[in-house]
């Protein structure tokens, strides 16, 4: 039981929903559907490349801290390669640094598969958005 209005997007008659809501309701339900499936899609839109955006700022971190730490090995081995005259000494020392290499090296793999993980199951959950909205906007 509303009034008869025409709708400010299409120009056609329609009724709204109750003579309270006449007040406010501007637009037909078909255009106010489409203008919010319009808005909700944007929106998504624009999460989706913060979370992209997101995910490139920390894939640079990443490869940055693993850049840094391999000239820093490198470095420190040399230090102690100059220091130290004894041949037993050195391979105490270089068996010492790849132990410590390798230890680091499998921690940070296991970060990246985290955070790959991690990254995946958001473009899941994005791409099951996308797809509903899609699927929402097709009907």
């Amino acid at each position: 039981m509303g009034i008869t209005k025409e709708c400010r997007i299409c120009k056609s008659m329609f009724t709204t929903r109750s003579n309270k809501s006449a007040v406010w309701e501007v637009k037909c339900h078909s255009c106010y559907t489409n203008s919010r499936r319009t808005h909700l899609e944007t929106r998504h839109g624009e999460a989706i490349k913060n979370n992209e955006a997101s995910i490139r700022k920390d894939m640079k971190k990443l490869e940055a801290k693993v850049s840094d730490i391999d000239m820093l090995i490198s470095a420190e081995v040399s230090n102690q390669i100059l220091n130290v005259s004894n041949l037993e000494m050195f391979e105490k020392i270089n068996a010492s640094v790849n132990a410590r290499l390798d230890t680091y090296i499998a921690k940070v793999e296991e970060e990246n598969l985290k955070f790959r993980e991690k990254i995946q199951k958001h473009i899941i959950t994005l791409n099951n958005k996308i797809v509903k909205l899609m699927k929402e906007r097709e009907q």
